[in-house]
């Protein structure tokens, strides 16, 4: 009986220190929107992610969640997109400076390693930290807003 028992304490603190080795993907991961001229948040936006494994999922347009930034221009990143490689943000209103495919394509990796910040529209940068990636963004042009 006692083997028994001390086999299972032993399989328990095994499991333990496995699972306190898994990559942070597992923790709270967020997403920060940012004006990229005065560095404030951009609260209570829509902001649209697209996630996949490859750059044609994120093509595809396929997966994707609707977000809702909070007072701080913060949003969870949802569980659904926690198990993919590769992301892209959309924020409602606003522009990413980034005219090519592949400067708006995000390693979810990178991310969870030592954090991203995203800025193409001005020389300013943005803290991070790992778990939390950082968009900056402008606000549209009239053009622009006409376009939707």
């Amino acid at each position: 009986m006692t083997k028994k028992l001390a086999f299972k304490a032993f399989l328990l603190s095994f499991y333990l220190c496995i699972a306190s080795k898994l990559p942070a993907q597992s923790k709270n991961l967020s997403i920060q929107i940012l004006d990229a001229k005065t560095g404030k948040p951009i609260a209570n936006n829509h902001v649209l992610l697209f996630f996949g494994t490859t750059t044609d999922d994120l093509r595809s347009l396929g997966q994707h969640a609707e977000l809702t930034t909070n007072k701080d221009g913060l949003a969870p990143l949802p569980e659904t997109a926690k198990t993919s490689t590769l992301l892209q943000v959309s924020v409602d209103w606003h522009q990413l400076c980034g005219t090519d495919f592949a400067s708006r394509t995000i390693e979810l990796e990178s991310i969870v390693n030592q954090g991203v910040s995203v800025n193409h529209c001005t020389i300013r940068t943005f803290q991070t930290t790992p778990g939390r990636l950082v968009i900056a963004v402008r606000p549209e042009t009239l053009m622009e807003k006409m376009r939707h």
